[in-house]
């Protein structure tokens, strides 16, 4: 069963090449597990996205969400950055609030295909970034756990690779949607929770 599993996976892969839509390639992360798309542990749900583009290409999932307490947990690994005259390979983890607040907000981790042994860490805050701990880690090519909890005030804090930061969005900020995305390269996000804790938006 699973020689058939990675046989059809090996195909699909074929057919489709680098332009696969990320839904796509997450249904295909569960399927190489024998699970179904919600990679389901227990009680808890995970979510598998490999998130793999051609140079100067991203591709992103996205989860809907309606509370204003929400925990994110997981990890994510860069297998291979590519180059672009525009485009730096990166990976997103953030919220995308109402048309009030149309930005990203979170983890940003990104590199420079000719330093490929750095990666570089920020917190997307309203009106800009800020480095999360000194704001550059060694890239091990190995798992980079991650987290983010935003509070019913507005408060953001994110964990990357056990640095901490912090910024405020402003009680007015009500998520929408929780997000995956990334940029220029092969990467891989692995074991991430969402879990919604407070009450949804008025």
């Amino acid at each position: 069963m699973e020689r058939l599993i990675r046989g059809m996976v090996g195909y699909l892969l074929r057919r489709q090449g680098t332009h696969m839509p990320g839904i796509h390639r997450i249904a295909i992360a569960c399927l190489i597990t024998a699970l179904p798309v919600l990679c389901v542990a227990g009680d808890e749900v995970t979510y598998t996205f490999e998130c793999d583009t051609p140079a100067g290409h991203f591709s992103y999932w996205t989860r809907s969400v309606s509370s204003t307490e929400i925990e994110v947990s997981g990890n994510v690994t860069l297998n291979a950055m590519l180059t672009d005259k525009k485009w730096s390979p990166t990976v997103l983890a953030a919220f995308r609030g109402d048309k009030a607040h149309p930005k990203q907000y979170g983890v940003h981790v990104w590199g420079i295909a000719k330093t490929p042994e750095f990666l570089f860490v920020e917190l997307l805050k309203v009106g800009g970034s800020d480095r999360i701990g000194l704001g550059v880690i060694p890239n091990r090519k190995e798992p980079i756990p991650f987290s983010l909890r935003l509070e019913a005030s507005g408060l953001l804090k994110v964990t990357v690779a056990g640095s901490d930061a912090s910024t405020e969005l402003g009680g007015d900020f009500k998520p929408k949607s929780f997000e995956l995305s990334c940029s220029t390269g092969d990467f891989e996000f692995k074991d991430v929770t969402v879990k919604e804790k407070g009450p949804g938006p008025n």
